[in-house]
């Protein structure tokens, strides 16, 4: 009796243990967002997301660019701090795809000094949901004011840096790392292409560009990729692809996302197995102690 009665009290702890790594792996995924490169936050945490510039030669006298963020995970501020003037800043942006933007547009004539680090935009956003989903930017428009001539002619910036500085609940958890550029083709309307080039290293001299490829919605090029895009130089930096490899492109992602979900369920299965493992030995036991007495 003595050793049944340890039997079924190890079983019972087994089996709560088995309940309590499932119940904390819900929890986790259900509470806890992950975003940009590994840093956490929970729901109804203050994510404070600040965008900067710096390392420029040349003043700058105007940018357009957008930060992404998914609204069924973040919740945007409609309050903000920048250190740009002559600007309008939407942080609530909805484009006709459907993704949420914060669109910045800034144009000063007499230029901004961004020599050393400024702020291009810094706001909170809520926490709503667990999950995984990142605050991405895009740089269309960023340049300056060359006088070398007899007219003045608007120029590319000859040289930058950006970087993202990231607090959760005012602790910080980023600081003057590389942000994250968006290079999801499907996040881009025909009007965000441009001569500028986006460096995923974050600077002028990254060696890793990245232009978007996208179907004009203009009804004469309808199902068409743009133009190949040249930078400063007259360079092509981007040749269209067919349809088909864009398809392939988004396939990938979807796979990516899939996986990540079979691995969460793998998870939980191996627990409730051996949960059940636990059930049948236990009753085998059950039996054979009773055959003894």
């Amino acid at each position: 009796m003595k050793f049944t009665k340890r039997i079924l009290a190890v079983m019972a702890a087994v089996l709560i243990l088995a309940v309590s790594s499932f119940t904390a792996v819900v929890s986790a995924d259900e509470s806890t967002l992950t975003f940009n490169g590994g840093k956490t936050a929970n729901v109804g945490d203050t994510i404070t997301y600040t965008f900067s510039l710096g390392d420029c030669p040349e003043p700058l006298v105007g940018i357009q660019m957008y930060l992404y963020y998914n609204p069924e995970y973040l919740k945007a501020s409609e309050k903000y701090k920048t250190d740009l003037s002559g600007y309008a800043i939407n942080t609530a942006h909805i484009d006709d795809k459907g993704n949420a933007q914060v669109r910045i547009a800034c144009s000063n004539i007499s230029g901004m000094d961004f020599s050393s680090k400024g702020t291009i935009i810094s706001l909170d956003f809520e926490v709503l949901k667990g999950g995984e989903s990142d605050i991405t930017y895009f740089v269309t428009e960023m340049y300056t004011l060359d006088n070398s001539g007899d007219v003045p002619e608007i120029v590319p910036l000859s040289a930058y840096t950006f970087h993202q500085d990231i607090t959760v609940n005012g602790n910080s958890v980023a600081e003057n790392e590389t942000p994250k550029l968006e290079t999801d083709d499907d996040k881009f309307t025909d009007d965000q292409i441009s001569n500028f080039v986006n460096n995923e290293e974050g600077k002028s001299d990254g060696q890793t560009t990245y232009v978007p490829e996208v179907e004009s919605t203009t009804e004469a090029g309808q199902g068409e990729t743009t133009e190949p895009v040249t930078d400063e130089n007259g360079e092509v930096v981007t040749t269209p692809v067919s349809d088909g490899e864009n398809q392939q492109a988004t396939t990938d992602g979807q796979n990516a996302d899939g996986e990540n979900q079979q691995e969460g369920n793998n998870i939980v299965l191996i627990i409730v197995i051996i949960a059940g493992v636990v059930v049948v030995v236990g009753i085998i036991l059950l039996l054979v102690t009773k055959k003894k007495n």
